[in-house]
């Protein structure tokens, strides 16, 4: 079995990082290490994929920018 995504699941979170990248505001990188407790720094790698994709980062930046 592998660890791999279907077509549609990628696309939405595809669709949730480039909506969080055309959209971050200065601090945002912090408040979503807050929620999820990582660090900011891996926050950052995770969102502009210098690290595999991680859905708990991945939603809470979608919950961060998803009313702006």
């Amino acid at each position: 079995m592998t660890n791999t995504l279907s077509g549609k699941k990628l696309q939405k979170i595809t669709n949730k990082v480039v909506n969080f990248q055309s959209k971050r505001q200065r601090g945002d990188y912090q408040k979503i290490a807050e929620r999820s407790y990582y660090s900011p720094s891996h926050v950052r790698n995770v969102l502009t994929g210098n690290r595999s994709m991680n859905l708990d980062i991945v939603n809470d930046a979608d919950y961060i920018v998803r009313n702006r």
